[in-house]
C-alpha cells in the first residue's frame, strides 16, 4: 500500500529527475541566438548573447524598448535560467523560457515559477532601456508588474 508520505517522495524524485534531464537536453549557451522570457502579465525579454535586450509588453511595438549591448552577462543568464526551468507549466501562472538555438526556428517552451531570477532581469532591462514613450511605458510597469500570478 503506498502511503502519504511515499507518494510525496516518488513525486519528488520524478520532479527533480525531470528538471535533470531538462537541463541536459539544452543547447549550451554558445548555441545560443537569445534566450526569450515570457510573463503571465504580458510582459516578454529577449536577451541576446551581446548582453542586448529588447523589453516589452504586449504585442505593441510602441510598448517595447531596447537595452544596450553589455547589460547583461549572457552566460550568468543561461546558468540561472537553466537551474530552474522545468517542462511543466503554464503561461497563466508561470514564467515561460525559450532558449532560441541560431539558425533553428522553432524551440520549446519551458517553464518556472522562481520570481527570484526573473525580476530582477526585468528589473535591469527596465534600468537601462530608453522607451519611446516613457509615460506609457512606466504605466502598463505599474499596472501589470512583471511577476506571477499567486
Amino acid at each position: 500500500m503506498r502511503t502519504p508520505l511515499t507518494i510525496l517522495i516518488s513525486f519528488v524524485v520524478l520532479q527533480l529527475l525531470s528538471a535533470t534531464d531538462v537541463a541536459t537536453q539544452l543547447p549550451k549557451s554558445g548555441e545560443l541566438a537569445e534566450i526569450y522570457i515570457t510573463t503571465p502579465s504580458s510582459w516578454w525579454l529577449r536577451i541576446t548573447p551581446q548582453g542586448a535586450a529588447q523589453i516589452g509588453f504586449g504585442s505593441s511595438a510602441g510598448d517595447s524598448a531596447r537595452v544596450p549591448p553589455k547589460t547583461f552577462i549572457f552566460t550568468n543568464v543561461y546558468s540561472s535560467l537553466s537551474a530552474v526551468i522545468q517542462t511543466n507549466g503554464s503561461i497563466r501562472d508561470s514564467f515561460s523560457v525559450a532558449f532560441h538555438k541560431s539558425g533553428e526556428h522553432t524551440t520549446r517552451a519551458l517553464y518556472t515559477h522562481d520570481s527570484e531570477i526573473i525580476r530582477p532581469l526585468f528589473d535591469t532591462a527596465k534600468k537601462h532601456c530608453t522607451p519611446s514613450d516613457g509615460l506609457r511605458f512606466e504605466k502598463l510597469w505599474t499596472e501589470h508588474i512583471p511577476v506571477p500570478k499567486r
